[in-house]
């Protein structure tokens, strides 16, 4: 039983929407004129800044700056431990805060095949799971009492583990740091949560067209090193369990794969006291390699447009690029310095150019994404206003080709340098930051001084290291990918270049659980079936079912806190449906005929959208009974996975998972998914107890359901009653 997911919003706004739907529509026209509105509709191209007025000549007040302050790397210490773990500490004692890095050598790369995502969950998990002697709400209520905060992330080869806390408290924090990279407790809701966090991850992604767009941009520039540019999936996701989460620990956490870095108002020698009193006592061992990945083929996509056309955008993005280079390239500072002479400010060529046009408005930004591993990546993203789509994009190509001609001045060069060493010097205020970075130069057995080498170089290149570099880094052909309205363009993308690939940039769907079909794990989940069956009454009284009624209470909740809801579920023999929800501000029903429904309110009845159609009959398939007797249902496939877990499928439109009680046979678990449409899908778990007889049949009297790892309802079962003689007209009447 599972309170039926959007239903409730989606009726609470059915007089609303049926009155938009009386409403007369804007002109086409008229309606590619209307701006976009923040948050609105499915726009999700950001609008362009307003070009403020250029300043009047000489109304600077007169201000003139000097040089910024040279760049300094803070002192710091390295200790070795015995076991292979490496520590750098640098004192700073401005406040009383202390920063503690830890790099393990755990990143996506190495993900298994088919379990993309598994370094980020388990770096997650580590850190939201608890220690062997605090569990998951322990853990986050004593950082809380020690004021600290701790954070992870992964990239590439690398888990990087985020720790800030007061001094009195650094001590203890650190502890708890060093119980979850030594033995993490892993506690099966932080990973429930953690992977609900990630399928929300994919459904924003999905909503978000340049987010789509990067994705895209990236899987076409390294189609042939795909290592680099993996995204985890629903169904990557799906293959990921607890227990592979634990196995990715064990082959990888090890203290010779470790650099720590140690930074703030604690004593080097308290601090070295402190790594070897924590981590001498945790063992090395071999680590599983992590291999960097080899190109099959070149990683560029030679003068290539790839377009979405997207009628829902009123502006038009794109991303364009090649492949780059790595922070150790002696042009590193160029391409950045090159990098701000194109996009950074207004007097920077690309917004100079288009407000020298005078019509039209454009965003822009250019990086030059180095990476200590991958290639890296030189990408330009714009965002502009339709009718001006394929103008913006060959105005970039034109000024790429003057950057690798040499085509700017030696003040255009001046200029940008003074703006971007000032952001260096200022990002080296950060002694965290700094020695962070010398602690991700140590991991990777890069040179120490590697940090700081950007801005020296910075500091004496010259308009021809800049000509020169660009020659050399700036490829004339690049990998653009577009998504907009074709039919507002200006002209038509053909006229860059002779064939414009399409591709899609749809919401990601969430796809059903993939049937099994190994022999013995299908004989298996049979016999589990059996036991499930006679656990729940015996396969003769449930295929007698053919009614149900079953009323229910408790809480959902809410974005405002939990509220008192009241079901009733009735189902009748050829797939009758009705459920009632009553969140008190009303009845709400949903009604299914076997074929179509409706939904109403007291007053306003519409029919079923298909998001809550396929809601209804994903709920159908998953009545307990009919999950019990699924081996007799030959559209349907069982595999037992092991562990007391079974697999359910029917083709390719339902799949549900079943964890079962090895005491009683009985499910006490249900893991699936729920497509909300538009692509936003929702993994779901029901735990099922107190299982009590009526009338002969075993029912559980209190559900507790997740989505995406957070409570979403608790609700009591208060009458269950089968057979009892239930009417099809009675489950018609409208509200």
């Amino acid at each position: 039983m599972s309170r039926l997911g959007s239903f409730t919003a989606a009726v609470a706004g059915l007089a609303l929407a049926m009155l938009a739907q009386q409403q007369p529509k804007p002109p086409a026209a008229a309606a590619a004129k209307t701006p976009a509105v923040k948050g609105k509709g499915v726009q999700a191209i950001k609008q362009p800044a307003v070009v403020d007025a250029p300043p009047a000549p000489g109304s600077d007040l007169g201000l003139r700056f000097g040089p910024p302050r040279p760049m300094r790397a803070p002192p710091a210490e390295l200790l070795t431990l015995p076991n292979g773990l490496r520590a750098l500490i640098a004192e700073n004692h401005e406040l009383p805060i202390v920063n503690l890095f830890a790099i393990v050598r755990a990143g996506p790369l190495g993900d298994p095949a088919g379990r993309t995502g598994l370094a980020e969950i388990t770096a997650l998990a580590a850190r939201t799971g608890g220690t062997a002697s605090l569990t998951a709400a322990a853990l986050q209520d004593r950082l809380g009492q020690l004021g600290a905060t701790l954070d992870s992330a992964v990239v590439d080869s690398r888990a990087v583990f985020t720790l800030r806390a007061p001094r009195a408290g650094f001590a203890a924090a650190a502890a708890i740091l060093r119980d979850l990279l030594v033995a993490p407790r892993f506690d099966p809701e932080a990973v429930d949560a953690t992977l609900g966090q990630m399928h929300e991850g994919i459904a924003q992604r999905s909503a978000n067209p340049p987010a789509a767009m990067s994705r895209i941009f990236l899987q076409r520039l390294y189609s042939g090193a795909p290592a680099w540019s993996r995204f985890p999936d629903y169904d990557t996701l799906d293959n990921i369990g607890r227990t592979d989460i634990e196995g990715f620990h064990r082959a990888h956490y090890f203290p010779g794969q470790t650099v720590l870095a140690i930074e703030g108002d604690w004593g080097a020698a308290e601090a070295k006291g402190l790594v070897r009193e924590l981590f001498n006592g945790w063992a090395d061992g071999a680590a599983e390699p992590i291999a960097m990945p080899a190109a099959s083929k070149p990683l560029a996509a030679a003068g290539a447009i790839l377009f979405a056309d997207r009628t829902d955008l009123r502006l038009s993005g794109f991303v364009m690029g090649h492949v780059g280079g790595r922070f150790t390239d002696p042009d590193f500072a160029a391409m950045l310095l090159l990098c701000d002479l194109l996009t950074a400010g207004r007097e920077a060529r690309l917004p100079l150019r288009v407000r020298q046009s005078g019509t039209w408005r454009a965003e822009w930004s250019t990086s030059w994404e180095a990476g200590h591993e991958r290639p890296g990546e030189f990408v330009l993203r714009g965002t502009v206003e339709a009718a001006f789509t394929t103008e913006a994009i060959a105005i970039a190509r034109s000024e790429l080709a003057k950057l690798r001609e040499g085509a700017f001045s030696e003040q255009e060069v001046e200029s940008a340098r003074t703006r971007l060493l000032a952001r260096l010097a200022l990002r080296a205020q950060s002694t965290a930051d700094q020695l962070l970075e010398r602690a991700i130069a140590e991991f990777y057995g890069l040179p120490s001084d590697l940090p700081g080498r950007a801005y020296l170089a910075m500091t004496t290149l010259t308009k021809a290291d800049v000509v020169r570099a660009a020659a050399q880094h700036l490829l004339p052909d690049q990998l653009v990918v577009v998504a907009g309205n074709a039919a507002l363009f200006d002209k038509p993308l053909t006229t860059l270049v002779a064939k414009v690939e399409p591709v899609e940039l749809t919401p990601e769907a969430a796809r059903p659980l993939k049937p099994r079909t190994d022999p013995a794990g299908a004989e298996r989940g049979r016999l589990a079936l059996v036991r499930m069956q006679e656990a729940m009454g015996g396969r003769a009284r449930l295929a007698a079912i053919r009614d149900v009624s079953i009323r229910a209470e408790g809480a959902t909740m809410g974005a405002d806190g939990s509220m008192p809801v009241k079901l009733w579920d009735r189902w009748i023999a050829g797939d009758i449906y009705r459920q009632d929800q009553d969140l008190g501000f009303g009845l709400r029903v949903v009604f299914y005929n076997g074929k179509i429904g409706w939904l109403g309110a007291p007053g306003a009845v519409a029919p079923l959208p298909p998001a809550i159609l396929g809601q209804v009959r994903g709920e159908l398939f998953r009545l307990p009974f009919r999950l019990a007797l699924s081996e007799q249902d030959p559209a349907r496939q069982v595999s037992d996975l092991g562990g007391g877990v079974l697999q359910l499928t029917e083709g390719d439109k339902y799949g549900i998972r079943i964890y079962l009680d090895a005491a009683t046979g009985l499910p006490q678990r249900l893991l699936y998914r729920v497509d909300y449409g538009n692509g936003v899908s929702v993994s779901v778990e029901e735990q099922l107890a107190d299982w009590k007889d009526f009338d002969g049949v075993k029912w559980p009297t209190r559900i507790t359901t997740k989505r995406n790892g957070r409570r979403a309802d608790d609700l009591t079962v208060k009458e269950a009653a089968f057979n009892s003689g239930l009417r099809a007209a009675d489950l018609e009447k409208k509200p």
